[in-house]
């Protein structure tokens, strides 16, 4: 059964190696997706302290789910479910620079001056290592590759991070963004090497976002038709 015509799961159901879905709506015309690095659960676990710290300060922002960690390598935006086949096979084609090491490094803030609009943590590469370049490599490829199946507004600059919340107002943000500065040196840890991407669909709710895993890659599925 194609993937196009599977319904989404909260993200906290869809783990594993390649968490799949029940029956969509038939009548269904696109699916937002994006691709990008799952996080292990080391990762996911400091990001919850962080958030459960800066939570605290009472800021006016929409805390992402720890569970729901990754990095984004590429933003599609809406795909009618009818390119969707058409994108596996692209991606499949992908040459994929697995795995990847990297260590969770820094806290911050988009944008870099004015007001906050996004609370993110980044990344680093680990002792002799270069993952960072290989993932800018990655991100401009994928960039050209999926540019038939993106929306025109889609393309995004590549940096990599993992969005911690998005400020909707300004009731203590001063403080928040004191607290960023003071917690960013602290926050570093080596990660377990990375051995897979992931094509994820996302829902927009009223709780926030919701993720499943469409595809995961390196695929093992035939790269030609069934």
């Amino acid at each position: 059964m194609s993937d196009a015509r599977r319904k989404l799961l909260p993200a906290s159901a869809a783990g594993g190696n390649d968490a799949r879905v029940h029956h969509a709506d038939a009548k269904a015309e696109s699916t937002r997706l994006f691709v990008a690095l799952p996080l292990p659960r080391a990762a996911t676990e400091r990001l919850a302290l962080e958030i459960g710290e800066l939570r605290r300060i009472g800021a006016d922002v929409r805390w992402t789910d720890p569970r729901q960690a990754h990095v984004t390598l590429a933003f599609l935006g809406a795909v009618a479910v009818d390119r969707l086949e058409p994108l596996r096979a692209a991606l499949r084609a992908v040459s994929w620079p697995l795995p990847i090491a990297l260590a969770l490094h820094g806290l911050g803030r988009f944008p870099a001056r004015g007001p906050a609009r996004v609370i993110w943590a980044g990344f680093a590469d680990v002792p002799g290592g270069s993952a960072l370049a290989a993932l800018r490599e990655l991100a401009a490829r994928l960039a050209r590759t999926l540019a038939p199946f993106k929306e025109p507004r889609a393309t995004r600059p590549f940096h990599p991070h993992v969005t911690l919340g998005r400020v909707r107002g300004p009731h203590r943000l001063w403080e928040l963004e004191a607290s960023l500065a003071q917690r960013a040196a602290g926050m570093s840890l080596t990660l377990e090497p990375i051995d897979q991407v992931v094509l994820y669909a996302s829902e927009l709710t009223r709780d926030g976002a919701r993720y499943a895993v469409v595809q995961t890659l390196p695929s093992t599925e035939p790269s030609g038709p069934a």
